[in-house]
Parts: structure tokens; C-alpha cells; sequence
């Protein structure tokens, strides 16, 4: 089994551009990584052999679409990634990162290192419950689908339906609230927490056709297992987080020490060209000047 400080897990969706999301991580993550790309176009080596971005720290594990949704077809992506990482690697903390985020500076894999050492029942690590700017985020649009899932909507899909029920069970005397889940763009996940889903069996199809984002399930599954949801997304925290587009100006995220962000889709009137190319020139600069 590969050793490796962190694992990183980025699904990739058919025609998705992540050179430039793989540079900022080798120019910011530490060296003993190993940044397993989930291919769901089937294509993904032969465009990145086209420009220079493969090496000996990217996996890529092909994930064919098999759902007939949107979120069941994430769902697959990111369980046959995690079980790829739980299956061929030991590390020490697991990252995982879309293709529109990136790393804009070092030291988020230490920090997350340093929180699981030292809050044991913390299993996963995000932009939780406050926002980037302080502000609380709503699980109410989360619950709604998670009721309906299984509920019943849930009952075009019996196995589906009785997988989530029995999850809901499991959690029912705890304080998890319906819907609750870190953005799944960007999170920490610890070993022993995936180790533990991944020996119930709980990263498989079962979830293949639940109309659920991904990331509530995940929360979902760590909650069942015995874990929390920490907070890493807040004011001063590492990671700068929004659904779509920037949360701040790339230069302000760059001038108070943010680690990650996400999206990098758009900032107001800037477009993702704009948004990475001011990313990327702030991190040649730093290469140049070491």
C-alpha cells in the first residue's frame, strides 16, 4: 500500500479543465501526496499527457456514468474514488477538492492534521454551519431532499429508500440535524472515519439513484458511524468556500492567508480565465522569489 502524507480526491467530469487545479496543489500541497483524479469521460490521461500535467503523484481511476441523475451519477464518482483511496493508500488525511478550486496557499493538510489529533470525534472538516464571511448557513433546501429521498419519493427506489432510513435510524438519538453537511466542494475527511464506512459496506451503489447531493451523504454516513462535522470554513479558517463563484476578490484571499477556495468559476464581473490567471501569477511569483 502507497504511503502518503495526504490524499487528495477530485472527481472529473467529462471534458473538465484541471491542469491548472493540479499545478496550484503541487505548487502548495506537500510533497508526499498522492491527488487521485475520479475520470467520468473516460478520456482524461490522453488530455493531460497532452500537456505536460501527468506524473508520478496523480492516480486516475476511470468511473463510468451509471445513474440516470445528476447526483446518483456524483455519488458513484466520489464512492468508487474513496474506495480507491481507502483500498491503495495510507494516509494520514484525506482532501477532498473539486476541479474549479484551488490551493492558494500552504499548510491546510498540517492544520487539518493537527484538528483530527486533537478533536477525536471529528470526522470530517468544512465549511459547515458559518460561511466564509460569518454569516450561518441553511440546511433547509438539504433536508427537503433528504426527506423526500426517504420519503415518499424514496419508494420508486425501495433499496435506495431503505438504505437512507436505516442511516436516519442510526443517528435518530444524536444531534445530527436533517440535511446537516459541510460543501463537499472542498473537505478534510479522516482515515479512521472512511475506514469505518468503508467496512460496513456504505460506499457502494446503494445511494446510485437518490435524487441527494453527495456531500449530504457523506455527512450522513460519518454521523452514522460515530463522528462530527468540524468547522474549517469560517472567519481565519483555511478554507474559503462558496457554491458558486468566489466568496471575496482573489486578492484579498490572497492577503489573509487562505489555503483553498472555491469556486473559481466567477468573482462578480470576472470569468474563470480571469479568476485562475490572478491565481496563477501569485503563485509563479512565490516560485520565482524562493
Amino acid at each position: 500500500m502507497e504511503r502518503r502524507k495526504v490524499a487528495i480526491l477530485t472527481p472529473v467530469g467529462p471534458g473538465a479543465e484541471v491542469a491548472d487545479t493540479i499545478e496550484s496543489i503541487r505548487a502548495y500541497s506537500d510533497p508526499s501526496r498522492a491527488i487521485v483524479l475520479v475520470d467520468n469521460g473516460g478520456d482524461l490521461r490522453e488530455r493531460l499527457e497532452a500537456v505536460g500535467a501527468m506524473g508520478d503523484d496523480l492516480h486516475i481511476v476511470v468511473s463510468r456514468p451509471g445513474a440516470r441523475n445528476l447526483f446518483g451519477d456524483l455519488w458513484r464518482t466520489v464512492a468508487t474514488g474513496l474506495r480507491y483511496c481507502v483500498e491503495t493508500i495510507d494516509f494520514d488525511v484525506l482532501l477532498r477538492f473539486d476541479a474549479d478550486a484551488l490551493m492558494i496557499a500552504s499548510g491546510s493538510e498540517d492544520a487539518a492534521i493537527a484538528r483530527f489529533r486533537e478533536s477525536a470525534d471529528e470526522g470530517i472538516l468544512g465549511s459547515c454551519r458559518v460561511r466564509f464571511d460569518g454569516e450561518p448557513r441553511d440546511f433547509a433546501p438539504a433536508a427537503r431532499m433528504m426527506r423526500a429521498a426517504s420519503g415518499l419519493s424514496g419508494l420508486r427506489h425501495p433499496s435506495m429508500r431503505r438504505f437512507l432510513r436505516a442511516r436516519l435510524a442510526e443517528v435518530a438519538e444524536t444531534d445530527y440535524e436533517l440535511g446537516e453537511h459541510p460543501q463537499g466542494a472542498v473537505c478534510f475527511l479522516r482515515p479512521e472515519a472512511l475506514q469505518a464506512i468503508y467496512d460496513a459496506g456504505h460506499l457502494g451503489d446503494d445511494l446510485r439513484h437518490a435524487h441527494v447531493c453527495e456531500d449530504f451523504i457523506i455527512t450522513l454516513l460519518m454521523r452514522a458511524a460515530g463522528y462530527r462535522v468540524g468547522e474549517f470554513g469560517g472567519p481565519g479558517d483555511p478554507l474559503a468556500i462558496k457554491w458558486r463563484g468566489l466568496p471575496a476578490h482573489p486578492r484579498d484571499l490572497l492577503a489573509q492567508g487562505t489555503a483553498i477556495v472555491h469556486s473559481v468559476r466567477f468573482w462578480q464581473d470576472m470569468d474563470e480565465d480571469e479568476v485562475r490567471a490572478e491565481f496563477a501569477r501569485a503563485r509563479r511569483a512565490k516560485a520565482a522569489a524562493a
